[in-house]
């Protein structure tokens, strides 16, 4: 979301990472539903095709028991709210080698031992 709606600098880092031909991404259908869904209703179409795009060009992770299961575990471990909790879940199924977020370093998330937890803010910041 960051890479259209962020702050410039934040906006950039992003688009980096994205954009990084080197860098296999992954998601998960969590994200689908926190991005997709308010582009759809308000009829959003460049928005929409932007996340479309990012997704197909992406491996995703589908939502079952096995993943709620492995988030609650993790919420409950690290004292993670729901989302982040089923995106680092998704994360670590699918073998990633990190989790890229623009969170800032302190939240729970970078509590998790499991995989390394990336921060765009660092990036962000040493191009101010």
């Amino acid at each position: 979301m960051r890479a259209w709606k962020g702050e410039e600098a934040e906006a950039e880092a992003a688009g980096r990472v994205l954009e990084d031909p080197s860098r296999h991404l992954l998601t998960s259908e969590i994200i689908g539903l926190e991005l997709l869904p308010k582009p759809l209703y308000f009829q959003q179409k460049d928005e929409e095709a932007f996340y479309e795009e990012v997704f197909r060009r992406s491996e995703c992770d589908k939502v079952d028991g096995v993943l709620y299961r492995n988030a609650f575990a993790l919420a409950e471990r690290y004292g993670l709210a729901a989302a982040d909790a089923f995106n680092l879940a998704s994360a670590l199924r699918l073998q990633a080698d990190e989790f890229v977020t623009t969170e800032r370093p302190g939240k729970p998330m970078f509590r998790v031992k499991e995989i390394r937890v990336v921060t765009l803010h660092a990036a962000a910041e040493r191009r101010d």
